[in-house]
């Protein structure tokens, strides 16, 4: 039986053939990984069952090429390109997939995706002034706008223009003295049919 959290490593040659030699019997996760190059996505999906003296043949895989998505983020005002925004890339289900800032002039690219369908939010994560958005300039994940991505190819123009959010300030005082008092969390409820807005409780 192959000792627990033994790992085992080769490379493939010119053909793409590889081999295991002096593999104990057991069961092995065999996984692929172009460590080099990144040209191609890591993957671990073969469970193969070594038996002594015999070759476990024709565990192959098929390499795949990752896309990108790419794009500009500017703002309403002052107008103009928009940095430090944090560009989120996940799943329809929510599970993260990859993510970028847009730099100086506004560009980004989020690198080492599946081929698949995804959504795309914006966050001003650095000033946290301007209102987060989906693609293409949605308020909700559900009503986003699904952005698709294939094998070894960018997908463009995924762009966002980002609106500043309004403000509420004000002073916290206290009864006794009146003097300022430090340390209250202050909380804005948005009113909606599920939440009714009305008098102080």
């Amino acid at each position: 039986i192959a000792p627990a959290f033994s790992t085992f490593s080769t490379k493939t040659n010119t053909h793409g053939e590889y081999a295991f030699d002096d593999i104990p019997g057991g069961s092995y996760t065999v996984s692929f990984s172009d460590c080099r190059r990144h040209a191609y996505l890591p993957t671990s999906s073969l469970f193969e069952t070594v038996v002594p003296g015999a070759t476990t043949a024709n565990a192959n895989e098929t390499m795949v090429k990752p896309g990108r998505i790419s794009g500009t983020v500017t703002s309403t005002s002052p107008g103009g390109p928009l940095s430090a925004v944090c560009v989120d890339v996940e799943t329809q289900g929510g599970i993260f997939a990859g993510y970028a800032d847009s730099g100086r002039t506004g560009t980004y690219t989020v690198k080492n995706l599946l081929p698949g369908s995804y959504v795309v939010e914006f966050l001003d994560c650095v000033r946290h002034s301007y209102l987060p958005q989906f693609y293409d300039g949605q308020t909700t994940m559900a009503a986003a706008n699904l952005v698709s991505i294939t094998s070894s190819t960018t997908t463009a123009n995924i762009n966002a223009t980002m609106a500043l959010g309004g403000r509420i300030s004000g002073r916290v005082t206290s009864t006794a003295g009146g003097g300022p008092v430090a340390g209250i969390n202050v909380n804005a409820l948005a009113c909606s049919p599920t939440f009714v807005c009305g008098p102080p409780y």
